[in-house]
């Protein structure tokens, strides 16, 4: 074995417990927040009850904890697809992003009450209660969004990621009595 094989084997080894944090961490959102964005302005097109009500402003509200990395990333890219994207799903609807931090304001029924929210778009976030926050936005009727596949499967109204190599997009509509659930390829 060649010097130059040994260094590369010893670098492997150990390189390898760092890059799987690294894959596991960076698994939690299959797709950038800008697609995520551009995906949920075409569902949310297609959504029946979303576009009954007429409105001049969608207000999305960006649910992150600024003590935690990639939530915070989340919310700063997904805030800047929010204002730096043309959208022509809603053309005459101005968009608007408003942060919550849920380390600064930890009551989201506070942060919610004298908000005007259409839209809440749920960052990747560690030792939450989704269900709780879910519940809330559902009784304000704010529909929940996000990019992390594992809340989607958790109650979140709408929400994107990969199967296999193709992007889903995955739906939940509560409604009285009943709860049905969609899963298509995203197009």
């Amino acid at each position: 074995m060649t010097a130059r094989r040994v260094k590369a084997a010893v670098f492997v080894c150990l390189a390898a417990p760092f890059l799987g944090v690294w894959l596991s961490a960076a698994q939690e959102m299959a797709l950038p927040p800008p697609l995520q964005y551009q995906l949920f302005l075409k569902i949310l097109k297609y959504d029946r009850h979303f576009t009954a009500k007429p409105t001049t402003e969608l207000v999305i509200g960006i649910l992150y904890q600024s003590g935690f990395r990639s939530s915070h990333e989340a919310m700063q890219a997904f805030s800047k697809a929010v204002t730096g994207t043309a959208q022509k799903e809603f053309p005459n609807a101005s968009i608007r992003a408003v942060p919550i931090d849920l380390d600064s304001q930890p009551d989201l029924d506070t942060a919610l009450a004298g908000s005007k929210l259409n839209l809440m778009y749920i960052a990747p976030l560690r030792a939450m209660n989704l269900k709780a926050i879910t519940s809330l936005c559902r009784a304000k009727k704010v529909i929940t969004l996000t990019g992390v596949p594992d809340y989607a499967e958790k109650g979140v109204a709408v929400g994107v990621g990969l199967k296999g190599r193709a992007r889903r997009s995955s739906s939940t509509s509560p409604r009285p009595g009943k709860r049905a659930r969609t899963s298509a390829p995203a197009s």
